[in-house]
């Protein structure tokens, strides 16, 4: 026969048994799964057989729900966690797509600066002020000439 006096003092502490941790309801949960049964068989004795069936089944829907709590916090922070990754890595790319190609654009244009003399340099010198002179049509060489290469006429510079 159980102890009805433990019996009842255990249903007082469930009254709280939102403040318990859940190991703690574990134990209560195990000590009136081993209640059942021994409470006999007059009709007071069922009266404590139901309440003890009561108090499993809301242990055990108490327990459930703390542990579907947990492992729903456990499920958001590890998505919270990937999240945060492919953020970090998504931000990365697009830093990566923009600085990249300003700094390559940045490297050619100094690179072609250096390569190149500046305009008002070439538009002082006195080559570029000069215009080409026309070249005459070269003029078969005389008989009397041991030369076989045609020599060169002087051509006239023309300036403005």
């Amino acid at each position: 026969m159980a102890d009805i006096r433990q019996f009842s003092k255990a249903v007082r502490e469930m009254a709280n048994y939102r403040k318990m941790p859940t190991a703690k309801l574990v134990e209560y949960e195990q000590y009136f799964v081993g209640q059942l049964g021994s409470f006999g068989s007059d009709p007071r004795a069922q009266i404590y057989e139901h309440q003890c069936q009561a108090q499993i089944e809301s242990l055990r829907s108490a327990i459930s729900r703390r542990w579907l709590a947990e492992q729903s916090e456990r499920q958001y922070r590890e998505a919270f966690g990937l999240g945060k990754k492919t953020l970090f890595w998504a931000r990365l790319a697009v830093v990566a797509a923009v600085v990249v190609p300003v700094v390559l654009a940045l490297i050619s244009q100094l690179l072609s600066s250096k390569s190149q003399p500046s305009k008002t340099d070439t538009s002082n010198s006195p080559s570029s002020l000069q215009t080409p002179a026309p070249t005459a049509a070269l003029s078969e060489p005389e008989e009397g000439s041991n030369s076989a290469t045609p020599s060169p006429e002087p051509t006239a510079e023309i300036t403005p």
